[in-house]
């Protein structure tokens, strides 16, 4: 899970531009512990902390958050926190950094409990812990907020969850951003969420997942396009890479997983 990086404390940045209108975050709302080393021990070893600090995720949380301090209106729906000792820590902390959310309690679910351990270098080993019962709760979050909406955000490991905020928006023409992360080679999943999306965020820095970063095969996957053998500038530049009806841009950006 990401963890959130960004001084605590208002910072307005003049030279941000974002769009009118609220961007509205849909997902998770998480306790994080954030532990803060000089270095991840090895296996079963260990090291000294540097900083332990109550915090919050998951990352549509996170970018509500960050985008009010660069000065661009959100609002974040959140799913549930149990009536527990977590959801009140978590409640506080969001409370306290002014993030936009509306925080609801219920206590048939437990609050999603995240450890987060960060070297300088701002590499992260995390640990997390999420029941079906808590996700489910996103199925009846208050969509109000879209109705004012001008952009979507939604991650894709929210799962089913997140496709009544998406069609929602896709009814009332509010575009979607989608944190796909990694997750541009799963076919069912693009299958599920490409017709809601109108800009996908993926990752290139996965283990395991891609060895050398280059967008057109990466667009390809995603636009459901046949992979070419070779020249991919030439055939995208040919156009053949470029819906009809639709712009297209690809960038590389480093992930959480």
């Amino acid at each position: 899970m990401s963890t959130p990086m960004y001084n605590q404390t208002t910072n307005q940045n003049d030279g941000f531009t974002g769009p009118e209108g609220t961007v509205v975050c849909f997902g998770v709302l998480s306790y994080l512990q954030l532990m803060l080393v000089e270095q991840v021990p090895i296996h079963n070893g260990g090291n000294t902390i540097r900083q332990l600090t109550d915090s919050y995720g998951d990352d549509a949380a996170i970018v509500s958050g960050m985008l009010q301090q660069l000065g661009q209106k959100s609002k974040f729906i959140p799913s549930a926190v149990g009536d527990d000792d977590l959801g009140r820590k978590v409640t506080a902390t969001v409370s306290g950094l002014g993030i936009p959310v509306d925080v609801r309690i219920d206590s048939s679910v437990d609050t999603v409990a995240e450890l987060s351990i960060s070297d300088p270098s701002g590499a992260r080993t995390y640990f997390y812990q999420r029941t079906p019962e808590l996700m489910a709760t996103l199925d009846s979050a208050d969509l109000s907020p879209l109705d004012n909406a001008s952009f979507l955000y939604v991650d894709w490991y929210d799962g089913d969850h997140i496709l009544r905020a998406m069609e929602s928006a896709a009814q009332s023409k509010i575009p979607v951003f989608m944190n796909l992360e990694s997750q541009y080679l799963n076919k069912k999943m693009l299958a599920k969420f490409a017709p809601y999306t109108d800009v996908c965020q993926v990752s290139v820095d996965q283990p395991r997942v891609i060895t050398t970063w280059n967008p057109y095969p990466v667009s390809c996957y995603i636009l459901g396009y046949p992979l070419p053998n070779h020249g991919w500038k030439q055939w995208v530049s040919g156009g053949k890479l470029k819906p009809k009806g639709k712009d297209h841009r690809t960038e590389s950006r480093g992930g959480r997983r």
